[in-house]
């Protein structure tokens, strides 16, 4: 995760009005990192994608497509695996 990324990331959990902090933000994001580290990246994704149905039972998957696209993009560069992962994501919530 690029530090332009945690910037966004943290822009956006204040538009949303999330109760975190600047710093509980950074602990989440590093957590889930390490998440990936201990667990798996495929591991990590799949558990990550089956809880994103809530998006769609109160119909706020725009929103997250919306803050997914405004992350990939922060840093200005869209990898291929950040682009694989986005439409992973499109498609659990659509």
């Amino acid at each position: 995760v690029s530090r332009s990324e945690k910037t966004r990331i943290s822009e956006l959990m204040r538009k949303v009005q999330a109760p975190w902090t600047f710093d509980s933000i950074n602990n989440r994001i590093s957590a889930f990192i390490a998440q990936v580290h201990t667990s798996g990246y495929s591991h990590v994704v799949s558990d990550t994608l089956s809880q994103l149905a809530c998006f769609k039972e109160v119909g706020r998957q725009d929103v997250l497509l919306n803050c997914v696209d405004l992350l990939a993009g922060a840093d200005g560069e869209l990898a291929a695996r950040e682009q694989a992962i986005c439409e992973r994501i499109r498609k659990a919530v659509t």
